[in-house]
């Protein structure tokens, strides 16, 4: 049936002392309510200022959210004049303005509210200019509602973590067969198994995820190179940043996180257990539970895509740095393709970017160097600062460790979070030093590139000048441009590179031996397709079956037969 809400108010302000009591109020209101056949319903506010802002009342606040939800019942609101609800021009703005987004009539003991009197009409159009409130108002019992529902254990209709379900009243309880699994997690990771480990386990016996028991899509979407992916949630598998998820929830040990707050759950895994498993994971992975950013020290990481459509990152190891791909982790996607080591593959973006789009990156770099020079050393500034309130940090830690109140374990995990920070920030503030150093009084190094190439076409006499003006000339230009802004600093190359290029696709052809890199641009260029052997050595522009880049520091060291037969492969292929 549809409402009439009636809010009552007895007013704090002396002059309202012998107003209307809310009884009175109460019975104008059930009478009005009766003409107008509407189911009455009350929200008494007992002793309250009408000056108060609306978030200070929050009697009138209830009644609001309950006339902004989808679907309200409640199509009229009656107050016994208009002292009862506001004495506050703000107050009376928000009021109105939901009160007539959603269409409700007001009725006072007078009559009911003339939307048509211009001071209204006035009030309300400035107000319902933004929509900022009634978000906020809509918001705020939204959450409300969520947190009384974890509060009291019930579920919130979000997908469920692993190991809980939820009985025929909606609350929270655990899943036999789930929490098996879970138990089992934590039982490996005690004894010193690693997330990969467990993962192929739960992989090989076929222990389905939460979201191959749910169903539906998932949409993914890579912002560097504005692209979305949408995969069936029934192909998901287990991964070891979901496991290590698991691992940290602290709901498994009956502490129920809700934003800051934390609500008993039903317990899976005992607490002492929960402590000891993550502890044995903290111990072997140098006291760190989360991953560490390293994208500043690999320029192409955001952009490049395996032939098999999974990402392509930075790696190391003891011989020296390769773009990987991230599916070779995962046997069951079982990537086939060839590590591409970042010196070749850097080198390459470099030189095509550089070469072949100078003018165009050369134009982005130009203004005042003053400006960036003063730039580069505020980062530098702001790093170094940094730097200084670590190794207060350090100190105090270790002072803490001296009074006993932080365990070595404790210590030695701030210790090794400092560390790897100090150390990312050393990183950082080395490429901004080379970028400023690279700024030499009024002179960029980009002009440099300029003025070098200039000189060695003054030392060089081009053939064909008279029946093709400028060619060779022309490939000299892109040759020499493109090898010269090798040397310059990282984080310029890092800024033009990925200012310009969307996509780097990088397929590996096995049965050919064979690399295929296709290189998207956020210009108004065609996508370049570009081939390369397996030694590494040549890459040749596929369309014009001309070579654009030489790996001469592996050239030199190969045999002519080693290259002759790099050369033929690449003369073979046909995309």
């Amino acid at each position: 049936m549809e409402q009439l809400a009636i809010y009552c108010r007895k007013s704090q302000e002396n002059k309202d002392r012998d107003s209307s009591s809310i009884e009175e109020q109460e019975l104008q209101g059930k009478k009005l309510a009766k003409e107008l056949g509407l189911e009455p319903v009350l929200f008494i506010e007992q002793t309250s200022s009408g000056k108060l802002d609306l978030k200070d009342r929050p009697i009138m606040i209830d009644m609001l959210q309950k006339i902004s939800v989808k679907g309200s019942s409640i199509k009229a609101v009656f107050a016994y004049d208009t002292s009862r609800l506001y004495r506050n021009d703000e107050t009376k703005g928000q009021f109105l303005t939901i009160i007539k987004r959603k269409n409700i009539e007001l009725y006072f003991k007078a009559g009911r509210y003339d939307w048509n009197d211009p001071h209204a009409k006035l009030l309300h159009n400035i107000l319902s200019a933004t929509d900022e409130f009634f978000v906020d108002l809509t918001s705020m019992k939204i959450k409300d509602t969520l947190r009384s529902k974890a509060k009291n254990g019930k579920v919130n209709g979000a997908v469920l973590p692993y190991g809980y379900a939820k009985d025929e009243n909606n609350y929270l309880k655990i899943d036999k067969e789930e929490s098996k699994i879970i138990i089992k997690i934590f039982d490996d990771f005690i004894d010193g198994k690693t997330s990969t480990q467990i993962r192929n386990w739960l992989i090989d016996n076929k222990i389905p995820t939460r979201y191959n028991k749910i169903g539906g899509t998932n949409k993914i979407i890579h912002k560097e190179r504005n692209e979305t992916r949408v995969y069936k949630k029934s192909d998901s598998v287990w991964t070891n940043g979901t496991i290590l998820q698991y691992l940290r929830n602290p709901i498994y040990k009956g502490q129920r996180r809700w934003g800051e707050e934390f609500f008993d759950a039903p317990i899976i895994i005992d607490p002492i257990k929960w402590e000891k498993a993550n502890k044995s994971y903290i111990n072997r992975n140098k006291g760190s539970l989360r991953g560490k950013s390293t994208e500043h020290k690999y320029l192409l990481t955001p952009l490049l895509q395996c032939g098999c459509g999974q990402s392509l990152n930075g790696r190391s190891n003891k011989l020296e740095n390769y773009y990987g791909c991230a599916g070779k982790r995962y046997k069951e996607k079982r990537c086939n393709s060839k590590y591409m080591p970042i010196r070749v593959l850097d080198a390459i973006i470099t030189h095509l970017v550089y070469g072949k789009l100078y003018d165009t990156v050369k134009e982005s770099f130009s203004g005042s160097n003053s400006q960036k020079r003063e730039e580069l050393q505020s980062r530098i500034n702001n790093l170094e600062s940094e730097l200084q309130k670590i190794e207060t940090n350090q100190i105090r830690i270790e002072d803490l460790l001296a009074d006993g109140i932080y365990t070595k374990d404790k210590y030695l995990r701030q210790t090794k979070r400092l560390d790897d920070k100090t150390n990312d920030i050393k990183i950082k503030k080395s490429n901004i030093e080379e970028s400023l150093k690279s700024l030499k009084g009024d002179t960029n190094i980009l002009e440099e590139i300029d003025e070098l190439t200039n000189l060695a076409h003054s030392q060089i006499d081009y053939p064909f000048e008279d029946t093709h003006p400028d060619l060779m000339k022309n490939l000299a230009n892109t040759i020499f441009k493109g090898y010269l802004a090798l040397n310059l600093p990282f984080e310029e190359k890092q800024k033009t590179i990925r200012k310009y290029i969307k996509n780097i696709l990088v397929k590996w052809i096995p049965e050919s031996k064979i690399y295929e890199i296709v290189i998207s641009y956020r210009l108004p260029i065609d996508d370049e397709i570009y081939l390369m052997d397996s030694l590494t050595l040549h890459l040749v522009d596929a369309q014009k079956r001309k070579i654009q880049w030489v790996n001469q520091a592996r050239y030199n060291k190969h045999r002519d037969v080693a290259i002759e037969k790099a050369q033929k492969k690449l003369q073979k292929y046909v995309l």
